[in-house]
């Protein structure tokens, strides 16, 4: 690659890397609603002050524990008012920085760029995880996906770093991966076993072998008991969840991967999650190689194939769980584990002449995909827009102080209907223990009460609305 070339693919990368960014922001900005949405309705006692908070952040939601997600989700709107929009701006952050930092890993690893890396912040930042971004509470997704990144880039500087360092590293990081909920804990048993084999070659170079081997084993170890304590709770509790036959499991698995590539993935179905699975399957026959044939590369390819092998469970315990696996929100983990492949490539493999014919369609299908995912993206943001057009002009987008709101301790999206929960917002009366029922049903009355608006109501023939 020429020195022009080699110039031209690194503006390029960095430019996409920055418009993709721009285009979350902007995603946030146009669409993102200062109300809760799903889930987020069951936490407003707790963001308002009517339910502790240490058990707040510590108890379980359906199968999941997000300890370290509702921690920075309750400092969030503690420091920004009870402003729902904060953990938008703070996941795009996350995606970004993450995308920016696998970037980086990648052109370590080759010493430049390449157009592959196109494909990086197309995959994590692209407007087809338009759920991710206007939904605050899926910080908790993109926490789990920033500290991948970080143990990714542990694993590419490892050569660096040294073996004591990414051992740290990668305990902690396993750790915080743990916090992140049931799909966290997926990745648990890999994270872990590389991380300590890390730290067995740490202490094999160090003359304190038993004191480093412990220190240095702790973290994953750690994490390990916290995810298998946390397993036997959710059984203990007698939590039931369906479990799919065989035929079932495959094609909800199949379509976890058709959605890695976004809305995009949803054109020309199935081929998309065909190329996806088979991407999958070449990176670990790639993986299997290299172990066999490039030992000084094992550390690096094991670290990144760690991370890829978490990713596929997830698709095999979200095809044994769900119903459906082509829900947008599991889009960045299929992202991410298509990125680890590239990242892995990018371990072993030179960078390409640019000349060649066949790479420079690269540039044009990233394009293609994240085009795609935009028109997906913005159409899917435009029905949210016309469930909430109504509510948005009626609630405050500053709530008041908790203070003065008396917001009820049953508070939650399955007792109350979305007009009774913007009343509720809106204008705020004390609830009491006593008579909880008897105040929503006073409010409900009048809500119910209430003339619909002009273009709501039936057009009589001759009259004019």
């Amino acid at each position: 690659m020429t020195r022009y070339s080699q110039h031209f693919v690194t503006g390029l990368v960095v430019l996409t890397w920055l418009v993709m960014t721009a285009q979350a922001y902007l995603l946030v900005a146009r669409y993102g609603q200062n109300l809760p949405r799903q889930d987020e309705w069951e936490f407003v006692p707790a963001l308002y002050g009517h339910e502790a908070p240490l058990p707040w952040i510590f108890a379980r939601h359906y199968e999941h524990r997000y300890p370290l997600a509702r921690a920075v989700y309750l400092t969030l709107h503690t420091v920004t008012g009870q402003d729902f929009r904060a953990g938008m701006w703070v996941s795009v952050t996350l995606l970004s920085v993450s995308a920016g930092v696998l970037l980086l890993a990648a052109r370590k690893s080759r010493g430049r760029c390449d157009l592959l890396d196109l494909f990086i912040p197309v995959l994590l930042l692209n407007a087809g995880h338009v759920e991710n971004f206007t939904m605050g509470y899926q910080i908790a997704f993109t926490l789990t996906i920033a500290w991948l990144t970080v143990f990714l880039a542990a694993v590419v500087w490892s050569d660096r770093l040294g073996s004591r360092r990414v051992a740290l590293l990668c305990g902690v990081a396993t750790l915080c991966v743990a916090l992140g909920g049931a799909i966290g804990w997926v990745f648990v048993p890999v994270l872990g076993l590389f991380t300590i084999g890390r730290a067995v070659e740490a202490a094999r170079l160090s003359p304190r072998r038993i004191g480093n081997a412990s220190l240095l084993t702790a973290l994953p170890v750690l994490a390990g008991v916290y995810v298998a304590a946390s397993v036997v709770e959710l059984k203990l509790s007698g939590a039931s969840y369906p479990n799919n036959n065989l035929t079932t499991a495959l094609g909800v698995a199949f379509d976890f991967w058709t959605v890695s590539l976004g809305g995009a993935g949803q054109v020309g179905y199935p081929l998309p999650g065909i190329v996806a699975l088979g991407c999958v399957v070449e990176a670990l026959v790639f993986v299997a190689v290299t172990f066999a044939t490039r030992p000084a590369e094992r550390v690096r390819v094991s670290g990144c194939a760690a991370v890829l092998v978490g990713v596929v469970m997830i698709s095999i315990v979200i095809g044994v769980t769900r119903p459906l696996g082509n829900e947008s929100r599991y889009a960045l983990f299929g992202g991410l584990g298509l990125c680890v492949i590239i990242l892995m490539h990018a371990v072993t493999s030179p960078t390409r002449p640019l000349g060649s014919p066949g790479l420079l369609l690269i540039p044009v299908i990233a394009g293609l995909i994240a085009w795609q995912d935009w028109q997906v993206g913005v159409q899917f943001s435009h029905v949210y827009a016309m469930l909430h057009r109504d509510a948005a002009p009626r609630c405050p987008a500053r709530p008041p102080d908790q203070r003065d709101r008396g917001t009820p301790r049953h508070l939650s999206r399955v007792d109350l209907p979305t007009e009774l929960r913007v009343a509720v917002f809106q204008r705020p009366q004390k609830f009491t223990r006593s008579r909880p029922s008897t105040a929503l049903a006073g409010r409900a009355t009048r809500v119910a009460a209430r003339r619909p608006p002009a273009r709501l109501r039936r057009q009589r023939p001759g009259t004019r609305v």
